[in-house]
Formats: C-alpha cells, structure tokens, sequence
C-alpha cells in the first residue's frame, strides 16, 4: 500500500497489507503469518480516509495534501473493505464447521441410507421439470411460428395461403 512518508517531504512509503491467508496449496488461515509493519485490514479505513480527496476540492490542492484517491472509489472500496472483514470475522467458525466429522457423517448417512424417498421425489421433481421446459420449448417456436404468420408471412411447407382467383390471371 502506498501511503505519505511521516517525513515533510513528498515521499511516500509503500508497505504491505496483511494476508491472513497462507499460500499455494492449502491457502489456510493463519492470522498470525502476518509481517510486523504489514497494516491490518481493520486499519484501511482509516489511512485511506486521509488519502481520499473529496468531490469538492480541486485536484491541485489534492495532490498538494497528498491526497491521490478519489471519493468516488472511496464508498466501493470500503464495501469490499467490509466484506473481507465479514469474511475473516466468520472464516474460523466456518472452518471448524466444515471440519466437524459429527456433521459431516450425519449428512452422508441421512443422504445415503435414510432418504430413499427423498432420492425418489428428487428424480421425480428433476424429471417434471424436464418434460415442463422441453413443453415450454416447444411451445415457444410455436408462438415464434404464429408471430410470423400474423405479420403476414408464411412458411411455404406448412402454410396454404389462398389466393384470389382474379390476382393470379
């Protein structure tokens, strides 16, 4: 992340943000991997705050400030801000959860031995809705059809189109 230097002069200093995410393959979560001078994801809002130029202010006076990031990314940016927060907030619990063997075999045997007519009525539901969209299919290129006939066009293979006897002599 790019930030002004605490210095007085127009340096900025660039620094990492923290990944609580360890890497390639297994990506586990791991708060603690995270570099001593890395800022914290709970720490954006704040120096991003005082990088943000507003609607009002001219440009000039903007990068005079220091200020390069503009208002109008500044909302989007703390909704995803936020929504990683939400996400590392919840991570753990949803990870003891997926790792919770109890669950995990419960769900197996309920869907294994103990719905065989849930495994009917699902066959049952995915074949209805088959048939329903293959009618609705079909039914479709007939209204595509009558459409056509109606704006005064017709198939030559499926239509009779009368003809008055005095146009065609």
């Amino acid at each position: 992340m790019i930030q002004p230097n605490d210095q007085s002069d127009d340096s900025f200093m660039i620094q990492k943000i923290c990944d609580p995410f360890s890497g390639p393959p297994n990506y586990t979560y791991a708060p603690g991997n995270c570099h001593q001078d890395a800022i914290q994801i709970h720490d954006l809002p704040s120096i991003l705050s005082t990088l943000t130029c507003e609607k009002n202010t001219p440009s000039d006076i903007c990068k005079a400030e220091g200020k390069f990031f503009p208002e109008s990314a500044y909302g989007k940016t703390m909704a995803y801000i936020q929504s990683i927060e939400n996400l590392i907030a919840t991570y753990p619990d949803l990870q003891s959860l997926a790792g919770c063997t109890p669950l995990k075999h419960a769900i197996a045997d309920v869907a294994t031995r103990q719905c065989e007519p849930f495994r009917a009525s699902v066959k049952l539901l995915w074949a209805s809705i088959l048939t329903l969209s293959i009618d609705l299919m079909i039914l479709t290129l007939f209204w595509i059809i009558k459409a056509y006939q109606e704006k005064g066009r017709h198939f030559s293979l499926c239509s009779i189109v009368p003809r008055n006897h005095q146009q065609s002599l």
